[in-house]
């Protein structure tokens, strides 16, 4: 389990490093292990439910509802 943790952060690293290089107006100063704390970062926030409307919500009806 850990070591797939590991395989996701580092994968994860490597694609926010090749996004910072393609992307104009992202700057990274910092080297690899930079990318694994924001990496770190990144994935601990994922984990938040930050706007859960329960279990069966459906996205199509969300927008309908508010109107």
């Amino acid at each position: 389990m850990i070591v797939r943790l590991a395989i996701r952060l580092v994968v994860l690293a490597v694609i926010i490093g090749v996004v910072t290089r393609i992307v104009p107006g992202i700057h990274l100063h910092g080297g690899f292990v930079w990318l694994l704390w924001i990496a770190l970062i990144f994935s601990i926030v994922n984990l938040l439910p930050v706007f859960h409307r329960g279990k069966h919500a459906h996205p199509a009806r969300a927008v309908h509802d508010s109107a």
